[in-house]
């Protein structure tokens, strides 16, 4: 499943959002599309073109993580009289 990501203001029009896929409800792999030159000197029959990248990402690692964090966090919460 891939996702566009929200709240996202691109700095030229046109550009494409960057992406997520997800694979078993963790992020796995961010998407962007990129350009060596600015876009509006790319010319067709030239050198430059825009690519995507796929960045690979450990999404499963970072929802554990997060997880432990929030339930230390509700832990210390609790313990100093919190909710």
């Amino acid at each position: 499943m891939i996702l566009e990501l929200p709240d996202y203001t691109p700095t030229t029009c046109g550009e494409p959002r960057p992406a997520v896929f997800i694979e078993n409800g963790h992020v796995t792999h961010f998407t962007f599309a990129v350009i060596d030159i600015p876009k509006e000197q790319n010319t067709g029959n030239d050198r430059h073109g825009s690519k995507v990248i796929v960045v690979p990402f450990d999404g499963a690692a970072l929802d554990r993580d997060l997880g432990e964090a929030v339930t230390q966090e509700k832990a210390a919460s609790h313990d100093a009289g919190g909710q």
